[in-house]
């Protein structure tokens, strides 16, 4: 990456002091992003896109060895038939949690208080970027995590150090629902393939709709999926993070997947941060925005069957043998 100096030698004292302090800064923070979520600042607007960055003050940090430099990040959120979404969207780095809004193309970009910040992802956790839950529902939530190399953030021309997010999409849930009341709970039985009970106050004591998405994955997978994870099923499944007292089996229906007798899944969760609830897998917190083993899923009677799971969300299958 290029910075205006020759070497560190040519570059000006106050320069290096600077960079010197912003690192030794990240160095001690190790807050959770998320515990700042009660105080977020007032969200950014696509305004920001217009507003200029101190090119001096971002020139000193990317003379910083090692860490990742970045002055903003962007994006754009469409719903999935391509119509853009205006609203708000949500972001979380090791510092605190930021908030931003889209305009009418579905664009954002939200400058990072203070100016350019260092990031050393192999010691911090990435940047959680967040599609919150919307009014009139219907509609899937999700969190990513982006975790790049300074060669992924654009340093040429006029959006030096912009961490360009890509574009991402609210997919809608299907129509039909099943009513979980306290005194009840709820039977799913084969909606989108997925069939499984819930027990009388196993989600709490409000009602809720219980909805299912089977999320096609023969096109273009939500942006949380690694691209080398090559899972056999993904389902969305609401009210969105919701935790179960007792821990949820799912029942799939495997007729066109091509598991034998026999065969074992390992099954991933996506973790994140709703509902005031973390996910947890094996005694450990899942990092938001990461697809993370969590149990195991097992090809009985013509169907797969799960572990309980702990929470409602977006989980997959992969078979493993």
């Amino acid at each position: 990456m290029k910075t205006g100096f020759d070497s560190l030698a040519d570059m000006p004292k106050k320069v290096l002091k600077a960079c010197f302090l912003l690192t030794l800064l990240l160095s001690v923070l190790t807050a959770g992003c998320y515990e700042s979520l009660p105080g977020l600042p007032d969200a950014g607007d696509a305004s920001d896109a217009q507003n200029g960055y101190d090119l001096e003050e971002q020139a000193s940090c990317a003379g910083c060895n090692g860490p990742v430099c970045i002055a903003s990040l962007s994006g754009k959120i469409l719903f999935e038939d391509g119509t853009p979404y205006k609203g708000v969207v949500s972001f979380c780095i090791v510092q605190g949690c930021l908030t931003s809004n889209t305009d009418d193309q579905g664009i954002f970009k939200r400058k990072i208080p203070d100016g350019c910040r260092a990031f050393d992802f192999t010691k911090e956790e990435g940047i959680h970027f967040s599609l919150l839950s919307i009014p009139e529902g219907g509609w899937t939530q999700y969190s990513v995590s982006f975790k790049p190399a300074q060669d992924e953030v654009s340093d040429l021309g006029v959006d030096d150090f912009d961490l360009d997010l890509g574009t991402h999409y609210y997919y809608r849930l299907p129509g039909d629902k099943v009513q979980y009341t306290p005194e009840n709970g709820a039977d799913i039985s084969n909606i989108s393939g997925l069939s499984f009970s819930v027990p009388p106050g196993d989600l709490g004591e409000e009602q809720q709709q219980v909805r299912v998405l089977r999320f096609p994955l023969k096109g273009e997978k939500p942006a949380f999926v690694p691209s080398n994870l090559d899972l056999d099923v993904l389902y969305f499944v609401a009210p969105y993070y919701v935790k179960s007292k007792s821990g949820i089996v799912f029942h799939i229906d495997a007729s066109a997947l091509g598991w034998q007798q026999g065969d074992k899944g390992t099954i991933y969760m996506l973790g994140d941060f709703a509902n005031l609830n973390h996910l947890e897998c094996g005694g450990n917190q899942v990092e938001v925005g990461t697809m993370a083993p969590c149990g195991e899923a097992t090809f009985e009677n013509g169907e797969i069957k799960t572990d309980p799971l702990p929470l409602l969300g977006w989980f997959g299958v992969k078979k493993t043998g």
